[in-house]
């Protein structure tokens, strides 16, 4: 059994923690090759400038942890994440909006503020078919941007290929990263349960999107 189907069974819901221990390669992943922060020469949105501009530094690999908690980008995100807000944005403002609920949801999964920036940007990996493979991935799961980036049976089957491991020869993915390939073991579970590809890609980004949602939800009437 592959690595990461031991990773699916032992989850509950789909944004439950990876209760999975880290696996140790000498080529470690780590922050530091990771571009560091969020770059951004745009405008900010006119009604929500300075909760954007909060969303912007949480969003970048030099802040403090301390300072972008969960509960704190979960407040940030509700102030920016209004139809009000939304319609003064442009495609990039938008975008990083979104972005910033991605990277909610995969610490609502268990990974580090941190871990989740790292988690969606490009695998720093000398292999770089590897690194493609897993850029790919992050927009194959994306409904928004899936059939765009030439998603298909075939091109999931060989990101699997390149990502998936087993036992020493895996690579030192943090908990972001691991979540990302769970997410495309449950697409082509999908599809190997006789969903389309499009069906299959719409339905596993939904289900995420509700179990987060819903728990953005609860915090704010807890």
């Amino acid at each position: 059994m592959h690595f990461l189907h031991l990773i699916a069974v032992s989850c509950v819901g789909a944004l439950t923690p990876l209760a999975t221990p880290r696996i140790i390669r000498a080529t470690r992943v780590s922050a530091a090759a990771v571009e560091a922060k969020a770059d951004w020469n745009g405008a900010f949105p006119s009604g929500a400038a300075e909760e954007f501009d909060e969303a912007l530094q949480c969003l970048s690999l030099d802040s403090d942890d301390e300072s972008c908690s969960i509960a704190y980008l979960e407040d940030v995100f509700r102030k920016v994440d209004t139809e009000k807000v939304r319609s003064e944005c442009d495609a990039d403002q938008e975008a990083k909006i979104d972005e910033l609920w991605k990277i909610i949801k995969m610490m609502y999964g268990g990974a580090s503020r941190k871990e989740a920036i790292i988690a969606r940007r490009k695998l720093p990996v000398p292999d770089t078919a590897v690194a493609d493979a897993y850029s790919l991935c992050l927009r194959f799961l994306n409904p928004a941007t899936s059939k765009e980036a030439g998603c298909s049976r075939e091109a999931l089957d060989r990101a699997l290929e390149l990502l998936d491991c087993e036992g020493d020869e895996c690579l030192a993915l943090n908990e972001g990263q691991l979540q990302v390939l769970d997410q495309l073991h449950k697409c082509v579970d999908r599809i190997d349960a006789g969903e389309s590809v499009e069906a299959a890609v719409q339905n596993t980004w939904d289900a995420r999107e509700a179990v987060a949602r819903k728990r953005l939800a609860d915090y704010y009437t807890s």
